[in-house]
């Protein structure tokens, strides 16, 4: 497989036919799933102290992990219900070579570096990370 510019996406192409392998559709959904997983847990971090609804004021409850920092007992009972729409996920965006397990714990390990590093979440770096990790 080569890799060609699209859009400003890098994209896998088939050496042979030339058509795109799918995995752009496979980033965005994996995308929502991430911002979807960081949204629970910003709840649960508000949940936990009423007074941080009003000190979160308009920012979304995926970015709360920014102001707070969540215990382990937290990330863990807010990311593994998320991860569950991801075999659905992988049979409908990506190829069949991609095993659903591996993205799963690609989206575990990055979503909790994000945490931990308190850092924004990105589609691009998460694309960096499917790239590395399921090559």
């Amino acid at each position: 497989m080569t890799v060609t510019s699209v859009d400003g996406w890098t994209e896998r192409v088939c050496d042979c036919c030339g058509q795109p392998s799918g995995d752009r559709g496979l980033v965005g959904a994996c995308d929502v799933l991430v911002q979807r997983a960081l949204e629970v847990l910003g709840k649960r971090l508000c949940r936990s102290d009423r007074s941080r609804f009003r000190r979160l004021g308009s920012w979304p409850f995926a970015r709360a992990y920014l102001l707070w920092t969540p215990t382990d007992r937290q990330v863990d009972a807010s990311l593994p219900p998320t991860w569950e729409a991801v075999p659905q996920i992988v049979a409908d965006h990506a190829g069949p070579h991609v095993d659903p397990r591996q993205v799963t714990l690609v989206l575990d390990r990055y979503t909790r570096d994000l945490i931990r590093g308190r850092r924004g979440h990105t589609a691009g770096e998460l694309r960096l990370w499917i790239d590395a990790w399921l090559d």
